[in-house]
């Protein structure tokens, strides 16, 4: 099977790791690269689109692929502005979510066969329980970057936040059924309003200063 990966910020440590284990794996034909600068990698699968990892509509048409990889962030050593450190990792998370949201609509004629390809096709459903412990993990790694900064408070106990991830998840997968189910039109409109109902799920887990910024962003 020949397939597309997406990488965003390529140009870190982690996104580096990650592009040299896809460069050398004869399964993907295409790699993208999103990143804030450039690379400076040549290779005749690599296809690379450089520019503000904030406003990802500027990449909407390029953003096609059969896998993406998140290797975003920074340190406060490279971003001294603490304003900006905390924008990198917290001003896009609604406009990605938004963005994701929109390629759902439209693609939704494969989410309305997954559930009977899961069912049916042992190697398909192999591949998307990979992929769903890999949304885990990412959503952990965020909550834990959101710790880190001040934003969102520690577990109350065991498991919490992976039960928290495991909602967003489950909310991601299925609101756009609901979404047909109670006659709304897949409207920008009605994306926007879906992508506030997803990010407001971490608005309990926030701290005080968390929820300013939650106020800003939303």
């Amino acid at each position: 099977m020949q397939k597309t990966a997406i990488i965003f910020g390529a140009t870190g440590l982690t996104g580096s790791l990650v592009l040299e284990q896809l460069l050398a794996d004869e399964n993907y034909t295409t790699i993208k690269l999103f990143s804030r600068k450039a690379s400076g990698i040549s290779h005749p699968k690599v296809k690379e689109y450089n520019g503000d990892l904030l406003s990802l509509e500027t990449f909407k048409e390029e953003m096609t692929g059969d896998e993406v990889y998140i290797c975003i962030g920074t340190t406060k050593k490279k971003t001294p502005d603490h304003e900006q450190y905390r924008k990198i990792d917290l001003g896009q998370i609604k406009k990605d979510i938004r963005l994701s949201m929109e390629r759902m609509v439209e693609y939704r004629f494969i989410w309305t066969d997954l559930y009977n390809l899961l069912k049916n096709n042992e190697r398909i459903f192999a591949h998307f329980s990979g992929v769903h412990k890999e949304r885990i993990a990412g959503n952990l790694f965020l909550f834990n970057r959101l710790i880190e900064m001040g934003l969102m408070r520690s577990s109350d106990f065991k498991n919490e936040y992976e039960m928290l991830s495991e909602r967003m998840i489950n909310f991601g997968d299925t609101w756009i059924y609901t979404s047909e189910l109670y006659r709304r039109k897949s409207t920008l409109e009605n994306i926007e309003h879906q992508s506030k109902v997803m990010i407001a799920m971490i608005y309990p887990y926030l701290t005080e200063e968390g929820r300013h910024k939650y106020s800003d962003a939303v």
